[in-house]
């Protein structure tokens, strides 16, 4: 993350030229959504060549995967208190 300082003098470097050559102080939705997106890029490819050839979009994604087949496989299993257990022992038991 970026402090308001970081992240204006980085949308600086980014502005448009159009901008510029008008000497406006302020940016409008699009100019500043297309700056977050190009500074998103840029981000993206250094972080690329810091991991080692590994997109970080990839790596995300995996560790998305990874969260949602542990949540699921921790549904599966069926962890019972002491007291649920002895309980289903007593209805097995009957049954």
């Amino acid at each position: 993350m970026y402090s308001y300082g970081e992240l204006g003098e980085k949308l600086k470097i980014l502005r448009p030229a159009a901008a510029t050559a008008g000497k406006k102080d302020w940016l409008s939705l699009g100019e500043l959504n297309e700056g977050l997106m190009k500074l998103r890029e840029m981000e993206e490819k250094e972080t690329e060549s810091r991991i080692g050839g590994v997109s970080f979009k990839d790596l995300r994604d995996s560790l998305v995967r990874l969260r949602k087949s542990s949540d699921e496989s921790s549904k599966k299993c069926n962890i019972f208190s002491p007291r649920q257990y002895v309980f289903r022992r007593k209805a097995q038991a009957r049954s």
